[in-house]
């Protein structure tokens, strides 16, 4: 039985509010992009809808098993991993957080005890979040096994490689080994008769 709009809009005005969007299932792989698009699109509109109601309440995504991208439902999923970072930085007062479950069991935990995560991933039945942490003295020896280093006989891809950020990543590569590197950029590439006279983060 569907809701009418006033009802769904009392029903947003209450107290500790959640609203859980699960997005289908897809069955063949010439389905992923389309639905993968789709998807997206209805993530967006639930967030906008929300954003726009003072009780703010917070959204939480459910998908299935997408990080693990063994299915085109775990292909069409995966997407909103991206959304999930950009929506918990623009709404963070909405967004409640992607929940990647992978097992039959409802995520409950993440949803009950984990805060003020973008994207959590459900593993074994325990809610994991992924952390960026430095370098050990051992992976910072270049030339090791084992080195997270560029390695000289290694094929490095950057995108968005003529970005500011991305050309301080080249710099970085090339300076610590990287002998093959595949730039991907929306900026178009200078003709080689013109890099003489390259201005700006370009002429490094």
């Amino acid at each position: 039985q569907h809701l009418k709009t006033t009802d769904v809009s009392k029903f947003l005005q209450g107290h500790d509010t959640i609203v859980i969007y699960m997005p289908g299932a897809v069955e063949h792989n010439s389905d992923v992009p389309n639905k993968a698009h789709a998807f997206t699109c209805e993530t967006a509109s639930i967030l906008a809808t929300l954003a726009d109601s003072p009780s703010a309440p917070k959204l939480f995504v459910v998908t299935d098993g997408a990080h693990r991208g063994h299915s085109p439902t775990c292909l069409a999923h995966y997407p909103l991993y991206g959304f999930a970072r950009v929506a918990a930085s623009e709404y963070p007062d909405v967004w409640g957080g992607l929940i990647d479950n992978e097992g039959p069991a409802f995520p409950l935990l993440p949803l009950r005890y984990v805060k003020d995560q973008s994207v959590v991933r459900v593993q074994d039945g325990l809610p994991r979040v992924a952390r960026l942490r430095a370098f050990s003295d051992e992976q910072r020896k270049n030339g090791k096994k084992g080195s997270l280093l560029p390695q000289a006989h290694g094929t490095y891809m950057v995108t968005g490689g003529f970005g500011d950020l991305g050309l301080e990543v080249l710099v970085f590569l090339v300076r610590n080994g990287a002998r093959r590197i595949v730039v991907i950029s929306r900026r178009p590439f200078p003709a080689r008769k013109s890099w003489s006279k390259a201005s700006g983060s370009m002429a490094a």
